[in-house]
């Protein structure tokens, strides 16, 4: 069989091709870009999660969390069907170093607002969660953005 043929363009120069390279990564950093919503919705399930404390009865507590995992779970692995990109690589040590840094911040927050919340009175297990909420917010966008300029550099 022989193949097609019929299109005489001539092969693209080097630097034609570099700028064709650089424009698909624009295109993939700005696909890549989370919804609106991803952020103040992370950081709403993990300041609801560390305002758990709160909640007086055990049993009522525990179902709360286990629905705020499933949650947290489910944003989280949505985002690649929202976007419509599934990383064939890992993040990078940048992106997964503020992930870690975001989980430890929060685990600390929940120990803090359980201590609260033992301590003081169980409404004061909200002034973590607060707390909590602002740094997810901002974690999470940072996150986002720093793996969007690894695409965009071609990391």
């Amino acid at each position: 069989m022989e193949s097609d043929s019929r299109d005489r363009t001539p092969p693209a120069t080097p630097t034609e091709q570099l700028d064709a390279l650089a424009a698909d990564r624009e295109r993939l950093a700005t696909r890549l870009a989370p919804p609106a919503w991803l952020a103040p919705a992370t950081a709403a399930i993990a300041a609801a999660l560390v305002a758990s404390p709160a909640i007086t009865d055990d049993g009522a507590r525990s179902i709360v969390v286990g629905v705020l995992a499933g949650a947290f779970l489910a944003v989280g692995l949505s985002l690649p069907r929202l976007s419509g990109i599934r990383p064939a690589r890992r993040a990078g040590v940048r992106p997964l170093f503020l992930l870690g840094r975001l989980l430890v911040v929060t685990l600390f927050l929940l120990s803090a607002a359980f201590g609260l919340a033992a301590s003081l009175a169980p409404a004061w297990a909200l002034a973590p969660a607060v707390v909590c909420g602002l740094v997810v917010l901002v974690g999470v966008r940072g996150y986002h953005r720093v793996s969007q300029e690894r695409v965009r550099r071609g990391d």
